[in-house]
């Protein structure tokens, strides 16, 4: 979780500020210099229509890569599943059964809630 969260914060508020910052500068058009500071400047006049189709093809292309992935996740996504033992196939866990009948040998319904029995070996 921890990881995670790092990694979450770090490429998801990091790179924004930035990316949107480089967006509004790159719109405007007329700069203001001061001598003292080497920081810049401020910009007096922005190009709306430069500003707009700049924020449009990077909103674009951010929801053009979250609609491929979760494209891909769809595609690829396989449920869980178990190997019954017994019959030596794979049976879906939990979600896929309809009734008890539908439940592998090895796990019972206790009061709504699915127990997975096991077998210890005395070896």
């Amino acid at each position: 979780m921890g990881v995670q969260s790092l990694m979450y914060r770090a490429l998801g508020t990091v790179p924004g500020p930035i990316i949107f910052g480089s967006l509004i500068d790159r719109a405007c058009l007329i700069w203001e210099y001061s001598d003292c500071d080497d920081d810049g400047g401020v910009c007096w006049l922005y190009d709306n229509d430069d500003f707009g189709g700049y924020a449009f093809k990077i909103l674009f292309s951010c929801r053009f890569v979250t609609i491929c992935f979760f494209v891909l996740a769809y595609v690829f996504y396989k449920p869980i599943s178990e190997i019954d033992p017994e019959q030596g196939q794979e049976t879906p866990f939990e979600d896929g059964a309809q009734s008890n009948a539908d439940l592998p040998s090895n796990l019972e319904v206790n009061d709504s809630v699915i127990i997975k029995s096991y077998k210890v070996r005395s070896d």
